[in-house]
């Protein structure tokens, strides 16, 4: 069975937390960022464009009816 210290003498999981993040972090982050919004903007000019073509082809059909 494992046993619990309630204060333990060397704390095995404990992480310390810089107070300030690392450039090298910062710039990783901005680089997902980016590309978060890129594929977004591609997403929605995708989506249009499937509309507009959807669009395109019922609407002979609807006149014709």
């Amino acid at each position: 069975m494992t046993r619990l210290d309630t204060q333990p003498s060397r704390p095995q999981f404990h992480v310390e937390v810089p107070a300030a993040r690392r450039p090298a972090v910062e710039a990783m982050l901005r680089d997902i960022a980016y590309v978060l919004h890129l594929t977004q903007r591609v997403k929605a000019e995708i989506v249009a464009e499937r509309e507009e073509r959807e669009a395109a082809r019922l609407a002979p059909a609807a006149t014709a009816v």
